[in-house]
């Protein structure tokens, strides 16, 4: 069978999960302000042409015009392990759209090398493992970007802190 129509039946596969995923609430959006799209083309300002990604999920809050969030999302369909390049080329490509906030989402049926698994969760990146019947959410929100929040209001505090001093040795 040739790899192209394997891909495609693979992407099938991917949306159907994605749509399943979306309907029960796994992905943690609300299902009714999004939208599926297979192929959809986005606007690269760097290649000033667009970039097409597998599958894309628009999220469009109720009174907006335009998509305030997409996760853009990659499916590979390999008979080995992901090689970090194809991270690290789906964040390159991420990383060239405009307009909105992005959610990078990588979908495999195969394991991935340990480069390309750091390099998933240095991004921020969803994770999700696909095998013959089911699919599991591998990675959401990845613990450096946990610990970067943490640190963040750690320094909003050590910000805040000298500020109230102040406004209060003022008065």
């Amino acid at each position: 069978m040739n790899t192209v129509k394997l891909g495609n039946e693979f992407e099938d596969k991917s949306y159907n999960i994605i749509e399943q995923a979306l309907k029960s609430n796994e992905l943690g959006l609300i299902p009714e302000y999004c939208k599926i799209y297979r192929k959809k083309p986005y606007y690269s300002f760097r290649r000033k042409a667009d970039i097409i990604f597998d599958l894309a999920i628009e999220v469009t809050p109720p009174k907006a015009k335009n998509p305030t969030l997409v996760y853009l999302i990659e499916c590979k369909n390999y008979t080995s392990a992901v090689p970090v390049s194809d991270v690290a080329t789906f964040a390159e490509y991420i990383s060239q759209i405009e307009g909105f906030a992005t959610k990078g989402v990588f979908i495999s049926n195969n394991r991935m090398q340990s480069g390309a698994l750091a390099t998933v969760k240095s991004y921020g990146m969803m994770l999700i493992e696909v095998d013959d019947n089911d699919y599991n959410i591998l990675l959401y929100r990845t613990e450096k970007l946990k610990e970067q929040n943490e640190k963040e209001i750690e320094l909003d505090e050590k910000v805040r802190k000298p500020l109230k001093m102040l406004y209060f040795l003022k008065k």
